[in-house]
């Protein structure tokens, strides 16, 4: 097995991919060198350790009658790979049936003395997940008992969130000195009912030769109220601070996690007073643990104070849309206004339309009003009034409203009522209008998340076009200035500017310096699809395409700032990922949404930019202080497409076929970014270069795993289907992308809901993995972790806000990752509804 570059069997990557702790190699062999072979025995050991038994089985004749060269081993490996997919994927769809039929608590119920009702919920979920996940990585075909003995096997080693918050009381009661150690809920209240003795008197050896002492009655209670609050920090810790806001809003949750702080302190001070028969070493851990558990509430508030803070359906957000909705609406009755003056004179206009100007400029007024009431806070939540000239209700009829939807229902119908014509329509356009000229301004959040049971602190930040700058002052980047405006995803017909573009990160805090986890751009289609004459639109197109690849540079520069004055050509290499579902049933139909064509032609005019600058023409560049670069840049560009909707993942693809070219442009891209598609290949491309460079040990060994996985996935189709995370796959490609140094590129037709998605997707992914040090495997059956990361990342990573600027209503359009959000986290995001307190 040849190994180019680092790739080198001396150094193995460790970590949970295929379920297991596996090296990151094509077999663990010893490196054979040309026209070198292994003997089958050494084949069969290797395929058996790395495929399992089955697999090598299934195998077995061509391990022992064909020399294992490197060609041949190749070949092998992949056969492999497809058996043990085929053996993952009828395994997990007996498991689900099997556990949703009873196995857990059977399993627990042999494997413990407890009964499985007694188990709080937070503690079921948690053991249901763990056995999934276990038995997911069994590598032979799973039979029910042989599932049932493992899923027993599992629960006498199995770590509850109850042991992970108690460690030492956990270690001192199962007499281990390593974890982790197996105790469930209930046992430490039984530890101290075994030690009281009303008949006794407290401090008396309970055996004669023994050191273990009755305690007090009053000593049992504090222990069970340690065993109580540790349990309810459990479910706090584990649970979903947004799936509550069912029942609860972020300030009361806070509420209740500072009430079980304050018994966790009387706990404590009891303890430290009134705990004299209560062995040392066990009040001793208890006093750790329950000094741990008051710091990761005290994490927790902070977490919910700093949600409520910076909700995007909070109270800040709906005075944004108010203020834009009721504007927006002024603007439909100005132009309506201005058209009916347009038809004649004054004086000559009929009587109809005099009496149609009356009301207008009469409902201008009122909405004017109530326009500098928003303004002042003082709206109290209503909708703009009708004006005495119309008639209707008084304003004692109209009720607060906190629902967008119904708020511009209201709006409309008054328009409505004064006679305009499509009036939602007109109120599109002037929103539209409205967003294009108002600030656009850099959307920053903070994330404290739970990954591995460690809270981790995160900013994330969107950074609209018009703040990309270089240095200090006003001036963006781009040949045609934003003016510190936007161009939302309704400006379709835009000439000069990339709709709805912008820069996304995702940063930590390590040792006092900021460290970058993943950056990246975004954007709509670079396609003009809202204009129709063949020039214009190109020529848009180009444009599009061309202030991306301004973005791109400027995302370089940051990295190597004397590029911009050193005269020298900027490497530049760009991997643009759509999220298009490129397929042929629209665009033979002619369609409106002819995502082919959008694809089609962003990819053009991509290539058509990238020539110009290959072929020596300067790129325009502006620093913030308004003085022009021209520089040389020479690009590198790797497109790849991979739907995400319905269309392509879903059961209609066998009709409307959406692979079709967005294979053909994959192959291409994926080569140029890797070197081969292929599974067992050696790494070229990028990642080769990458690779070979002086890059970190560490880092190189996240790169190789994502390698692997993206292969694999290309392999077996799994990009095609939802499975545990609709986008696995842009999720790898775009953090490849920036932990090799290029810029990466994501887009959809609007740039906001599956674009936002994705976003906040792969920033996720992005945490998981520094915080894990491996990459995780992309079907990894979902948890509890897993939905409460996702759902972190859905809500505090900006794309909500950024949904706001762009047609002034939050909530995702997608219909995909149910299952990773969950439930109410999907609704909520979806059917989203501000919260007015």
């Amino acid at each position: 097995m040849n190994r180019e570059r680092d790739e080198s069997p001396n150094n193995p990557v460790k970590g949970q991919w295929r379920g297991r702790e596996a090296e990151l190699l094509p077999l663990p062999i010893r490196q054979l060198g040309e026209g070198d072979a292994l003997s089958a025995g050494e084949g069969a050991a290797a395929f058996a350790t790395k495929y399992g038994n089955y697999v090598e089985k299934q195998l077995h004749y061509d391990l022992k009658s064909k020399p294992l060269n490197q060609r041949t081993l190749k070949k092998l490996e992949t056969a492999a790979s497809s058996l043990l997919r085929d053996v993952r994927k009828l395994n997990q769809d007996s498991i689900e049936y099997w556990l949703e039929s009873g196995m857990v608590e059977k399993a627990f119920e042999r494997a413990t003395p407890f009964k499985w009702r007694s188990l709080p919920p937070h503690e079921q979920e948690h053991l249901s997940e763990v056995l999934q996940f276990q038995l997911s990585l069994n590598t032979d075909y799973l039979s029910y008992s042989k599932a049932l003995d493992l899923a027993v096997k599992t629960v006498r080693q199995h770590e509850s969130i109850f042991s992970a918050n108690a460690p030492r009381t956990a270690q001192f009661l199962t007499g281990e000195s390593q974890g982790p150690h197996t105790l469930f809920p209930g046992q430490l209240r039984l530890w101290a009912a075994e030690h009281f003795d009303k008949d006794k008197v407290p401090g008396t050896p309970i055996e004669d030769d023994g050191i273990d002492l009755y305690i007090s009655e009053y000593e049992m209670k504090l222990v069970g109220n340690a065993e109580y609050y540790t349990n309810r920090v459990s479910g706090l810790l584990s649970g979903s601070p947004l799936e509550r806001l069912e029942h609860f809003s972020y300030a009361q949750q806070a509420e209740e996690a500072r009430d079980v702080a304050k018994k966790l302190i009387k706990t404590l001070d009891a303890l430290e007073r009134h705990s004299d028969n209560i062995p040392a070493e066990l009040r001793n851990a208890l006093t750790q643990d329950l000094v741990g558990q008051l710091d990761d509430l005290l994490d927790l508030i902070d977490h919910l104070e700093v949600s409520d803070e910076e909700d995007p359906l909070g109270p800040q957000q709906w005075e944004k849309f108010k203020y834009l909705e009721v504007l927006s609406s002024i603007k439909v009755l100005e132009r309506e206004m201005v058209e009916i003056k347009s038809s004649g004179e004054e004086g000559q206009l009929s009587s109809k339309k005099v009496r149609k100007l009356a009301q207008l400029k009469a409902l201008h007024q009122e909405w004017s009003e109530h326009l500098r009431s928003i303004e002042q806070k003082t709206d109290n939540d209503f909708p703009p009034a009708r004006s005495h000239s119309t008639g209707g209700v008084s304003r004692s009829d109209v009720q607060p409203l906190n629902d967008a939807k119904v708020y511009t229902a209201s709006i409309l119908k008054q328009l409505d009522e004064v006679g305009l014509d499509k009036p939602e329509k007109k109120l599109k356009h002037a929103r539209s209008l409205v967003l294009s000229t108002v600030q656009w301004e850099t959307v920053t959040t903070h994330l404290d998340v739970r990954v591995e049971g460690q809270v981790r602190h995160y900013e994330n930040q969107l950074i609209p076009a018009s703040q990309i700058k270089w240095g200090e002052g006003g001036r963006d980047v781009f040949k045609h200035s934003y003016h510190g405006t936007g161009r939302p995803s309704t400006e379709t017909k835009e000439l000069f500017h990339a709709m709805n573009m912008g820069q996304t990160e995702l940063s930590t805090t390590e040792k006092g310096k900021k460290k970058v986890l993943f950056k990246g751009l975004r954007s709509g289609t670079l396609s003009a699809y809202g204009i129709k004459d063949k020039k214009p639109r190109r020529a848009a197109a180009r444009n599009r395409a061309r202030e991306l690849v301004t973005a791109g540079v400027k995302q370089f520069l940051e990295d190597n700032p004397d590029y911009l004055t050193s005269g020298k050509p900027i490497p530049l290499k760009m991997l643009s990922t759509s999220l298009l579902s490129a397929d042929k049933l629209r665009h033979y139909l002619h369609i409106h949404d002819d995502e082919l064509t959008m694809q089609r032609e962003q990819v053009a005019a991509l290539k058509e930019i990238q020539k110009e600058l290959n072929g020596g023409k300067p790129l325009v560049f502006f620093d913030a202080s308004g003085k022009e670069h021209k520089l040389s840049v020479d690009m590198k560009l790797a497109n790849t497409n991979y739907g995400v909707n319905s269309l392509s993942l879903g059961g209609l693809k066998s009709i409307t076929r959406p692979w079709g070219e967005a294979k053909r442009v994959n192959n291409e891209g994926l080569i140029e970014l890797m070197g081969s598609v292929d599974q067992f290949d050696s790494v070229g491309g990028w990642v080769g270069d990458y690779l070979a460079s002086g890059a970190s040990e560490e880092s190189k060994n996240v790169v190789r795993m994502l390698v692997e996985q993206i292969r694999d996935l290309h392999a077996s189709g799994d990009y095609r289907k939802e499975g545990e995370d609709a986008y696995k796959m842009i999720e790898r490609l775009q953090l490849l992308a920036f932990k090799i140094g290029a810029v990466g590129h994501i887009n959809c037709k609007s740039g906001k809901d599956r674009t936002g998605e994705a976003d906040a997707s792969i920033k996720r992914f992005a945490a998981e993995v520094e915080a894990r040090g491996y990459v995780p495997d992309p079907r990894k059956p979902i948890g509890r972790e897993d939905r409460n990361l996702s759902q972190a990342f859905q809500f505090g990573s900006g794309n909500i806000e950024w949904q706001q600027m762009n047609i002034n209503r939050p909530g995702f359009k997608t219909q995909l990752n149910k299952k990773r959000l969950g439930e109410f986290a999907y609704q909520r995001s979806h059917k989203a509804r501000f919260n007015v307190k």
